[in-house]
């Protein structure tokens, strides 16, 4: 079966499989024009970002705390630059909201992630500052805080 006749097929019900059938022949809109598949790319360059970060931070064969920050702001700047695009703006702020359900709330914050940042010999509490400054903005209440609470983790431990 050819690619442009599997979008152009009309399937009728003739009672056989026809549950099978009529889902299928509801779902063949028309094959991909430009738009579409310029779309796929646009969509492409931030899902491989997405795809990258997770990658890193689900890895089981070596230690992934010290990276997890660093790839939290990554995650954040791209989610961000795609709330300002007119194109995606709809999808983008759902992320957002479940980026900050699970990242952004201090309650269920899990500071021994950022201690892990800090106590990397190559980031350390400047780099923390500089990170959360590209989150929540520089000197903000926010990052102050969070930065103050990871202060206090790292004198109880």
């Amino acid at each position: 079966m050819g690619y442009r006749s599997y979008f152009n097929s009309n399937v009728d019900d003739d009672g056989e499989e026809s549950t099978r059938k009529r889902k299928r022949n509801e779902r063949v809109l028309g094959a991909p024009n430009d738009e579409d598949w310029e779309n796929a790319r646009y969509f492409m360059e931030y899902l491989s970002i997405f795809f990258e970060v997770t990658k890193k931070v689900s890895g089981s064969k070596y230690v992934t705390s010290n990276i997890f920050f660093g790839e939290l702001v990554t995650m954040h700047s791209t989610i961000s630059r795609m709330c300002s695009s007119l194109d995606e703006k709809k999808m983008a702020l759902s992320m957002k909201a479940k980026y900050e359900k699970y990242w952004d709330n201090l309650d269920n914050m899990n500071f021994l992630l950022h201690v892990a940042l800090v106590l990397d010999p190559r980031n350390k509490l400047h780099y923390l500052r500089y990170c959360l400054g590209v989150i929540y903005g520089v000197d903000t209440p926010k990052s102050v805080e969070v930065l103050d609470q990871v202060k206090k983790t790292l004198n109880e431990l």
